[in-house]
């Protein structure tokens, strides 16, 4: 099933109730300091997809955080920029995903963009520019000394 979120306020019902291959799209607009947490759990075969309406039409700004718990969870085609926090996206969870997001951070106190903690977890497709501060903007954690398998790739 597709739903399409006329407003943000409800996306964290939305997708921590979905179900495995229910995909999720977030109208365009622009989103000042949101914080959201995802829970939602995806199957190997029938993961939970929650897209901008439009890829790089839906833009997080100021300090919003995206925080990933669930399983197979796949986001994607969404905009951050002009924010002002550290890990603006962390990945836990198994077999998670971020896809074809653009990170564009300039004049920031920002260590690191975004954290990679769970296993299995992929970004891909995603442009990190306009960056002007030297460091770190991608970190894979490991709490412990097993793999997490985490995957980075264009």
């Amino acid at each position: 099933m597709t739903t399409t979120l006329v407003s943000i306020d409800n996306i964290e019902g939305t997708v921590n109730n979905a179900s495995p291959g229910d995909t999720i799209l977030l109208k365009n607009g622009t989103y000042k300091s949101k914080s959201l947490r995802f829970t939602g759990k995806g199957t190997k075969g029938s993961k939970v997809f929650v897209y901008a309406e439009e890829a790089g039409k839906v833009i997080f700004s100021g300090s919003s955080k995206l925080t990933i718990d669930g399983e197979y969870l796949t986001v994607g085609g969404f905009i951050y920029k002009d924010g002002g926090v550290n890990k603006a996206i962390t990945i836990n969870g198994k077999h998670n995903r971020i896809t074809n997001c653009d990170f564009a951070y300039r004049n920031t106190k920002v260590e690191r963009l975004l954290d990679i903690k769970g296993v299995s977890c992929r970004v891909d497709h995603c442009n990190f520019r306009d960056l002007d501060k030297l460091g770190c903007w991608l970190g894979v954690i490991r709490d412990s000394d097993a793999y997490n398998y985490a995957l980075i790739d264009n």
